[in-house]
């Protein structure tokens, strides 16, 4: 998929759009691109292996889903790749919109909140 066409897909995309990840080779472009749409955006600086990406993909998410922040579930994430696996590969890049902070960004409200 070309940048261009990330852009026209995720400009006709339901709003607001909190978090776009590319869990794919060399991907960190379109997350630049994404954030032209939403808060946050993820993608590979690198060539990342089969096994990374799912293991990467699923710490996140899990991370996320237990209502942490994007920075701190993006840093667990990097972590467990990295203990997991003993290697990185993909270089995860996290490109933030303008004012956003990582840190206070919830992607998925914990039980009993509501999301902002």
């Amino acid at each position: 998929m070309t940048n261009d066409e990330v852009d026209r897909l995720l400009g006709v995309a339901p709003k607001p759009l909190k978090l776009v990840v590319f869990n794919s080779c060399n991907s960190a472009e379109q997350a630049r691109v994404a954030v032209r749409h939403a808060a946050a955006a993820i993608g590979m600086a690198q060539s990342i292996e089969d096994e990374t990406a799912r293991a990467f993909a699923g710490q996140l998410y899990n991370g996320l889903a237990f209502g942490r922040s994007l920075g701190l579930a993006m840093r667990q994430a990097e972590l467990y790749v990295e203990m997991k696996l003993d290697r990185s590969s993909g270089e995860p890049t996290l490109v933030l919109g303008e004012d956003v902070d990582a840190d206070e960004l919830i992607v998925v409200a914990p039980p009993g909140l509501s999301a902002a």
